[in-house]
């Protein structure tokens, strides 16, 4: 691809992510796009890429889990929490691993919890582990923050 093309194809996805911008966010910043209030179920990549894919101007946070995981568990409560508390500014995802095994092979996630944040088609931050309310509750800032910053 010659250099021109790169401006092209450059100029081309600056213009195509600004008009999504526009769909998706008012004047004063704020979503004018409903983003579901909940926690949603995704079941395979396919689902997740499909959400990645329609939404790129929206963060996207997904939960990676299994039932036998003692600390899922004990994070299950914070999550809802927080799902809870910022409906509606981040997409709230969630994914068995049991049942979404292709996941974990695409994004090279090794152990449970993890919480994987994705904005304009790439992964920004990365949480693995038992984490603490404040701890996750600043992930969502970090995420919330990438809209912030590309507005």
């Amino acid at each position: 691809m010659s250099e021109s093309d790169k401006k092209v194809e450059w100029i081309k996805q600056r213009k195509y992510l600004h008009l999504i911008h526009n769909q998706i966010y008012n004047a004063g910043g704020s979503v004018k796009m409903a983003i579901p209030r909940s926690i949603i179920h995704v079941g395979s990549c396919d689902a997740f890429s499909q959400i990645f894919n329609k939404y790129p101007e929206i963060p996207i946070i997904i939960y990676l889990h299994a039932e036998w995981c003692a600390p899922c568990r004990s994070i299950e409560p914070l999550w809802k929490r927080l799902a809870e508390e910022y409906a509606g500014r981040v997409f709230f995802l969630e994914a068995n691993i049991d049942i979404c095994k292709d996941i974990m092979q695409r994004f090279r996630v090794m152990g449970v919890p993890t919480f994987l944040v994705f904005h304009r088609w790439s992964e920004r931050f990365r949480l693995t582990g038992a984490q603490s309310y404040s701890t996750l509750k600043t992930l969502i800032h970090k995420t919330l923050s990438l809209v912030q910053l590309n507005a």
